[in-house]
Parts: structure tokens; C-alpha cells; sequence
């Protein structure tokens, strides 16, 4: 999984600028965005998370938990939660072919570590990203923050004191406004928002809302391509003992 420790670091040495602010809207509910309201929240922030999907995320686009990644959730009060939902990393097995029933090498994936003063959790675990995401929802549930669905940023505007944006609900235009507005939304999915269905929610919207480009920037006609493939596989398991 990737948590987001950047946006963490990022917000933890802005919420003394945040602290002018008495109201923020967050767009996007996944790991980033809920870390981000979580820790405005936490700060006596007051937070309005949306997000485009019309239900919440289900599944994993990964589900490494980092060492450091554990010090950040201990910040945020909600270690042992995590630590109580995630499994060891799985030890690495390969198998002689053909047949593929007789083991010829195990590994870890990663080398285990000892804890240190400066080092309290010295080894990564598994946690899906949906259990995550539920945890950081629970615990935002505590300030009176829940996440709106189905709820889309077409246009952003602002002047020299709030930050006015637009959010494409159902079928209508929902306009809304704060002091500072702050995005997260992951940009792999579209989501049929009736007349705002075909606006950019795929990739970098808020950039695109704002104009901006960026250096490496991927384009069509350069012929390069990616596939990513999934597959529900209905497998049958043989246990094999020596």
C-alpha cells in the first residue's frame, strides 16, 4: 500500500498556517485524503472530505505496510489498530518444474530488522487498503467527519480570502466554499456524474482545473504502452508433506 508519507509531513508542518484557516474541503477519500482530514482534524480543523466514487474503495492497489509508515500512524493515534488488522509479510516459496510441488528455495521478502530507540518498528506488515481506509473513516467518524460520495470537483475559483469550489453531485452542480482547499483523489477511475461525466475526473484533474503541466508528462503518440491485467482465478490448493 502506499500511504501517503509525504502528505503527512507536508500537513504536519502547515497546521500552523492551516490554524488561520476555520474551514477546509478535502477532495478525494482515499488513503491520502482521509491521512490529510484526519490530521486537520485532529488540530481543531474543521474538514468537509468528498469524493467521486459513488461507494467506498473495495480492494487494494497495494498492501505494504512500511516501518516508517508505522511511526506516522503512532502520531496519528491509531497504531495499534493497524498493527491489530495487518499480517506478516508472506515468506517467498519456489518450486521445482515441472510438477511445481517440490520447494527448492525460501526466502523473506525483506530482511527482518531489530528494534532500535530510533527505529520502533523495525519490520513492514500487509494491510489492505480497504481496511485502512476504513479505519481512517472510523476515526474521522470521532470529530464528526463522514465522507460525502458521489461528489466530483468540476471547477475551482478563489479570491484573496476563500477558495471556491464546484462539486458535480448526481445530476446538478453543487457549489461550495472555503478557506483552503485540499485535493487527494487518486486518478485511475471515472465515474458517471450525469452532465459533468465527460470533465477530466481521470487523470490529475484538479492540475488540469488549474492549468498546470508538468515535465515527463505522457502523451498518446509517443508509443509507449502499459497493460495491466486482472483475473479472477478459482484455484485448488494440495498440501504436500514430506
Amino acid at each position: 500500500m502506499t500511504l501517503p508519507i509525504p502528505v503527512l509531513i507536508v500537513i504536519t508542518f502547515l497546521l500552523q498556517g492551516f490554524a488561520y484557516f476555520d474551514h477546509i474541503s478535502q477532495v478525494g477519500a482515499g488513503p491520502a485524503g482521509l491521512v490529510s482530514a484526519l490530521v486537520l482534524a485532529q488540530n481543531g480543523i474543521q474538514v468537509r472530505i468528498v469524493d467521486k466514487a459513488d461507494r467506498y474503495h473495495v480492494g487494494s492497489r497495494g498492501f505494504g505496510v512500511q516501518p516508517r509508515t508505522f511511526e506516522l500512524f503512532k502520531t496519528l493515534g491509531i497504531v495499534d489498530e493497524i498493527l491489530e488488522a495487518s499480517t506478516p509479510i508472506p515468506t517467498m516459496r519456489a518450486y521445482k518444474l515441472p510438477g511445481g510441488t517440490i520447494p527448492v528455495k525460501t526466502w523473506d521478502l525483506y530482511e527482518k530488522g531489530e528494534v532500535w530507540a530510533d527505529r520502533p518498528f523495525a519490520n513492514g506488515a500487509c494491510l489492505s487498503q480497504e481496511t485502512l481506509e476504513e479505519i481512517l473513516r472510523d476515526n474521522l467518524r470521532k470529530y464528526g467527519i463522514s465522507v460525502e460520495l458521489h461528489k466530483g470537483l468540476v471547477a475551482i475559483s478563489q479570491n484573496t480570502d476563500t477558495v471556491a469550489a464546484t462539486l458535480a453531485v448526481h445530476n446538478h452542480g453543487e457549489p461550495t466554499e472555503a478557506t483552503e482547499l485540499v485535493t487527494a483523489h487518486y486518478s485511475s477511475t471515472n465515474v458517471n456524474i450525469g452532465p459533468w461525466s465527460d470533465l477530466p475526473f481521470k487523470i490529475g484533474a484538479t492540475r488540469k482545473l488549474l492549468g498546470l503541466t508538468f515535465e515527463g508528462q505522457t502523451r498518446d503518440a509517443d508509443g509507449s504502452s502499459w497493460l495491466v491485467g486482472v483475473k479472477r482465478l478459482r484455484v485448488k490448493l494440495i498440501r504436500v508433506d514430506s
